[in-house]
């Protein structure tokens, strides 16, 4: 967490609001085992103030009432950040966001960078596509997964 404090401060004074971040059980300096239903639990504890993770926020989101969600680079599913080319979502796929979007019933604003090579631009493009209720994206010119925060384009955004 150290790592991303500055970020965290940043963020507050130009939103003029309160951030919050945690670790998931299990990692970092956080107690328990990591694991899929600690994960959960973690995300539904928090999930109204600071989301990390598009999978499991959309799972958590797509089941209760928000006034809006961000998502920031999202993938839209596991075996398509390895097989592009999948037109299908595998039912074994632990991160099906493709099909998740289409139950969120609130507004969603989806960042990403146009040189991302962690989750490719494609993922958000396809995901705003499916989204019920669109709120203009910010597609980042000539930024990545890791410099994406960094530009001047994503505070006033959000």
């Amino acid at each position: 967490m150290s790592g991303i404090a500055t970020y965290l401060r940043r963020l507050s004074k130009k939103c003029e609001s309160n951030v919050f971040a945690y670790e998931y059980s299990g990692y970092g300096l956080s107690g328990g085992r990591p694991s899929e239903r600690n994960l959960y639990a973690d995300i539904e504890s928090v999930v109204k103030t600071l989301s990390i993770g598009s999978r499991h926020s959309l799972g958590v989101i797509s089941s209760i009432s928000m006034a809006g969600v961000i998502l920031k680079a999202p993938l839209m599913s596991a075996i398509r950040t390895i097989f592009d080319y999948s037109a299908n979502t595998w039912t074994f796929d632990p991160f099906p966001n493709i099909e998740l979007i289409l139950k969120v019933d609130c507004p969603i604003h989806i960042i990403h960078g146009t040189e991302d090579k962690v989750i490719d631009i494609s993922h958000g493009i396809s995901l705003y596509k499916r989204c019920r209720h669109r709120v203009s994206p910010l597609w980042v010119s000539g930024r990545n997964h890791s410099t994406l925060r960094r530009d001047e384009q994503f505070f006033p955004k959000i």
